[in-house]
């Protein structure tokens, strides 16, 4: 890639959008190659994380640094998880890390959830953790943008008659920030006229390096599958029917 002085970092990957950055398996500067791996401890054993740092020197390349990545609060390790992308800050010091994780939540069932962790890499031989962020659901995409990073998620909930409505937790999309639980405010949430299930988009945006949750929205019944990026607005898409009467025994979806 193209590189600053000082061993700056300059974006070059081939992004959507300009000015809009992308996240990437592998980051390089001027004197280190950043990648991001999995690996189990035996046949069945738990999962490592890791990140390697190379040299940067031609064909004398070499492993410099793997760093073990910590596990999420409640995270099991056991389990499946393929996302895991990352960032790198103008300056090169930061790495911000994305990766899916599952933890068993208060009724024991596994759920899904997306881990956002900052690390201080001005020192590759001494890397330490800045901050971590999770919110529940699974992994759909993420920008970086002006110093700010948004992520976006998916998260599905059940709610019947059984459902406790005075726990908003229950059925509403909740950021833990390594302290505490954040539920998504009602007035947060975007609930379209037409509603076919209680599945929720939900983007968050974040500061870079700390990780200070700056602002979220939730949109109900919106699928997740994709979203477009643009430098002053994000798209999202939503499938969903409609019910029309055709005579009066027949109902036509669209």
């Amino acid at each position: 890639p193209e590189l600053g002085t000082n061993g700056s970092y300059i974006e070059s990957t081939d992004n959507q959008v300009g000015g809009v950055i992308e996240s990437d398996l592998m980051k390089m500067t001027d004197k280190y190659i950043f990648r991001l791996g999995e690996e189990r401890n035996g046949a069945a054993g738990d999962k490592v994380y890791y990140l390697r740092i190379y040299s940067v020197d031609k064909e004398n390349s070499k492993l410099i640094t793997n760093y073990h990545l910590p596990l999420f609060d409640r995270e099991q390790s056991r389990y499946r998880n393929e996302d895991m992308e990352m960032y790198i800050s103008a300056d090169a010091t930061t790495l911000t890390i994305i990766r899916s994780h599952v933890f068993r939540n208060d009724q024991d069932y596994v759920s899904s959830a997306v881990g956002v962790m900052s690390l201080d890499i001005s020192d590759v031989n001494n890397i330490k953790e800045k901050a971590s962020v999770s919110i529940d659901g699974g992994y759909v995409s993420s920008r970086m943008m002006n110093g700010r990073l948004l992520l976006l998620t998916n998260q599905c909930y059940y709610v019947g008659e059984d459902t406790d409505t005075s726990n908003p937790s229950d059925f509403v999309p909740k950021i833990y920030d390594g302290d505490k639980f954040h539920c998504i405010s009602p007035e947060c949430i975007y609930v379209p006229e037409e509603i076919g299930s209680v599945n929720y988009s939900t983007l968050l945006m974040l500061s870079d390096g700390d990780l200070g949750i700056v602002d979220a929205r939730s949109f109900l019944d919106y699928s997740g599958k994709d979203a477009y990026v643009s430098k002053d607005n994000i798209y999202l898409i939503r499938d969903y029917k409609k019910c029309e009467t055709v005579d009066d025994t027949t109902k036509k979806y669209e």
